[in-house]
């Protein structure tokens, strides 16, 4: 066999320093504390929402009439507004689901839209309720029949 030589010096030749690498810790998607926080959050927020849907479910007589005497002042305008509801549509809802906003009120309140604003009509005697939503907005239009 022959000699193949020395190798030379094995090892880190020069000087030697520390580059920062930065946080070396777990970076989580999502804490239980942040779960909870949005969960509780949504929930309120949901709250709230069915209690403002409650306007058309169960309205009252103060909460309207004026509105309706402010229609007739007018001479009773073809689809005047008379109610006006805002949501708040979280995505995902507190049930993990995400909806539009159609699907939101039928989760709220069990009924869809038309359903409620038929059962508004028949609290009202020679009236007709149509709704519209516009974004986040439902709004309840009055004419006569």
């Amino acid at each position: 066999m022959g000699d193949t030589g020395s190798t030379g010096m094995a090892g880190v030749t020069g000087d030697m320093f520390m580059v920062p690498t930065g946080p070396t810790g777990p970076t989580y998607i999502m804490t239980i504390e942040q779960l909870v926080q949005y969960h509780d959050t949504t929930a309120q927020s949901e709250t709230t929402d069915k209690n403002a849907m409650n306007a058309i479910i169960n309205p009252s007589t103060s909460g309207i009439q004026q509105n309706l005497i402010q229609w007739a002042s007018l001479g009773f305008p073809v689809d005047y507004q008379i109610l006006s509801v805002s949501l708040i549509l979280p995505s995902p809802c507190c049930d993990g689901q995400s909806r539009d906003m159609l699907s939101y009120i039928s989760y709220l309140t069990g009924s869809d839209i038309m359903t409620l604003t038929t059962a508004f009509q028949s609290k009202f005697s020679g009236i007709y309720f149509s709704y519209s939503i516009s974004g986040n907005i439902i709004n309840l239009h009055a004419s006569k029949v």
